[in-house]
């Protein structure tokens, strides 16, 4: 399938390559876990079990933007440094 995924508490989110509106009846996601709706529905995600897509779709969640990413990592590792010279100032 080519997808990568995010595993959650209790779900998977695949994304990346899969797309409905270029699946055909018998193209179908492979691994379980909740992919864009397969009718194409904007903002929206249902579950595939492995067999069958389940009865309720829910909202996707919001994509996290590249520079919230950088924004987390640069955070972390000021954090890491603040933390570690009050450590060692206390020593």
């Amino acid at each position: 399938m080519g997808a990568s995924s995010i595993v959650g508490a209790t779900d998977t989110l695949h994304v990346g390559t899969y797309n409905p509106a270029n699946m055909t009846h018998t193209e179908t996601p492979s691994e379980p876990g909740w992919y864009p709706h397969p009718d194409g529905r904007k903002g929206m995600q249902r579950y595939w079990n492995g067999e069958d897509w389940s009865g309720a779709p829910r909202k996707a969640p919001p994509e996290l933007k590249s520079s919230g990413i950088l924004l987390i990592v640069v955070g972390t590792v000021v954090l890491t440094i603040v933390v570690g010279l009050i450590m060692q100032s206390l020593y």
